[in-house]
């Protein structure tokens, strides 16, 4: 029984099929970087800190903020991982569908961050009321 070997056979099939043709030039497979980034063009990636803190103040909003995207990253891949099997999810969110969870810790992450602005100078008086050491105001009523 004569054997023979189909390499030769191979490498000329794999030569044509690699080769370009008239119809797939290369330049149709480039991609213009700068066009594949402008949806997200004048996003601001820190909160930004108003003036009315001082240097220390916002060195500690600074520290504050990089600690609680860490740990909101590290719960959205939590949520992520194990959904609602996980104890804690159940404890926190009960049976909500994850999607909203993950959307939440998300925008802590990775959201547009120009719409929050931490101040140290309470404008509007409401840090003076009982209980209270903070307030939120959310941008256009969105909670």
């Amino acid at each position: 029984m004569k054997t023979t070997s189909l390499l030769p056979l191979l490498t000329v099939a794999t030569s044509v099929l690699a080769a370009p043709t008239a119809l797939e030039p290369r330049q149709a497979h480039q991609i213009n970087v700068s066009a594949a980034t402008a949806w997200n063009a004048g996003a601001a990636n820190q909160y930004p800190i108003h003036s009315s803190c001082n240097a220390s103040e916002a060195a500690q909003i600074r520290q504050g903020l990089a600690e609680a995207i860490i740990l909101a990253d590290h719960a959205k891949q939590h949520v992520l991982r194990w959904g609602r099997k996980s104890q804690l999810y159940r404890k926190y969110f009960s049976e909500q569908p994850t999607g909203e969870v993950i959307g939440n810790y998300d925008r802590i992450v990775s959201a547009d961050k120009g719409e929050v602005l931490f101040r140290c100078d309470n404008p509007d008086g409401n840090c003076d009321l009982p209980g209270k050491k903070s307030h939120v105001v959310f941008p256009n009523g969105q909670r």
